[in-house]
């Protein structure tokens, strides 16, 4: 059966049992937000949290060889109020096409211990992403998109203005951004944006909002650089 397609409004409620059962066999993919947040709540910095903790350059969360999250301790996820936006979503799964926004439900681990509402529940999708603290992470994931797609316009706009050598730009700027495949990336670590950018003397951003914006504010530094050939 297909899976039902949600909006916020659907109906839907979900309470965990912190049964521990999605925290493994999982492939958690993670942006530089979290990787932030993540590595601040541990007291590192974010390059030494992708040393540390994630595979791919950055891209997903580590997990041992016995199949569980790096940061699944004896009474659960040892992260848990910094966790990243897919734990905060599941059992949901999120969608993003056009502007155009959809969930679906995921098929949950076979012994998941968590709760699904009743048929009368009043819960929505918008109430569960508030309660799992979830629209900040949100924000962060499509401002970040944003970011991203300016870059993929910049490279082709540069590539349309030589179309003999358009491949060999394209492959040139993206090797330069190295945008998810390198863990000094300014793309992947945070750190590195804002070192590159000559904003690492800044005062620390109070809150990851601020720090946010900082970063953003980075990536455009970055782009217009790279693409102007100043980088």
């Amino acid at each position: 059966m297909p899976a039902k397609i949600m909006r916020r409004a659907s109906a839907f409620s979900f309470s965990c049992g912190r049964c521990s059962r999605c925290c493994r066999q999982q492939a958690i993919q993670i942006n530089p937000y979290e990787i932030w947040r993540l590595a601040r709540s541990l007291g590192l910095a974010a390059s030494q949290f992708i040393d540390r903790h994630t595979s791919n350059g950055g891209l997903f969360l580590r997990f041992g060889q016995d199949g569980a999250c790096d940061f699944l301790g004896e009474t659960g996820c040892m992260v848990h109020a910094q966790r990243p936006l897919a734990c905060r979503l599941y059992p949901l799964g999120r969608s993003l096409e056009n502007g155009h926004e959809t969930f679906e439900r995921l098929e949950p681990h076979p012994d998941c211990q968590g709760r699904r509402g009743s048929r009368g529940s009043r819960g929505s999708v918008a109430s569960f992403l508030e309660e799992q603290e979830a629209l900040p992470y949100l924000e962060a994931a499509e401002r970040y998109a944003g970011a991203i797609n300016k870059l993929l316009a910049a490279i082709e706009a540069e590539a349309a203005r030589q179309p003999a050598l358009s491949a060999l730009i394209r492959r040139e700027l993206l090797q330069k951004t190295g945008a998810g495949t390198d863990p000094r990336s300014p793309w992947v670590d945070w750190d590195a944006a804002l070192a590159q950018a000559g904003l690492d003397e800044t005062c620390p951003p109070r809150d990851p909002r601020e720090a946010l914006e900082l970063y953003l504010t980075a990536l455009e530094k970055w782009i217009d650089d790279h693409i102007a050939g100043n980088g």
